[in-house]
């Protein structure tokens, strides 16, 4: 709740602005952005994060912490 008061309060521009600037970059006008009505728009930046996974250097830490978090069969 305390969430989209402040949002609304503030004149937020929304989850667009939010999902363009955290995977695409700055834009510097938000007000002006379309919503997309493609799936490909909104599928495509995790699929791009997945295959950027292993150059990352935290890589080794996360398949250790899956290997432990997963129950053993």
């Amino acid at each position: 709740m305390a969430y989209f008061t402040v949002n609304f309060l503030n004149g937020n521009y929304g989850w667009l602005t939010l999902f363009n600037f955290s995977f695409f970059g700055f834009s510097p006008f938000p007000a002006d952005m379309v919503i997309s009505y493609r799936i490909k728009d909104y599928i495509w930046p995790y699929v791009d994060v997945l295959f950027d996974l292993p150059n990352v250097p935290q890589f080794l830490i996360y398949i250790v912490s899956i290997c432990i978090l997963l129950p053993k069969v």
